[in-house]
């Protein structure tokens, strides 16, 4: 015997709305590209510190990185990439797709 079950108006409304906003019911897909898509741009971006002798320390999903004296805090996240050093109020963003203008930065920062 199957089970139903009744949904007021406003329980359909927010079903409704969470789809729009989503824009799909099942986005195990999209994450899981996406993770790893995330995971060989943050080897791609470990290698190149370690390239320069820095020390790389993972934080969730966010690299601390000691350089020498200086501290960089270089922030993952699903809009792109932010950097910025130790004292400093705001990150600099980059899409995921400026990997050189992300080097030259970090050159920058080192």
């Amino acid at each position: 015997m199957k089970k139903v079950i009744r949904l007021t108006e406003s329980d359909l409304m927010r079903i409704v709305k969470r789809i729009i906003k989503e824009g799909n019911i099942d986005k195990s897909t999209k994450t899981k590209d996406f993770d790893v898509k995330l995971d060989k741009f943050q080897d791609n971006v470990r290698t190149f510190l370690k390239s320069k002798d820095c020390k790389v320390k993972t934080v969730g999903d966010d690299f601390e990185v000691h350089c020498d004296d200086k501290t960089i805090q270089i922030m993952f996240r699903k809009d792109g990439i932010k950097i910025k050093e130790e004292g400093e109020k705001f990150a600099k963003e980059f899409d995921f797709k400026e990997m050189g203008k992300i080097k030259s930065e970090l050159n920058k920062m080192i």
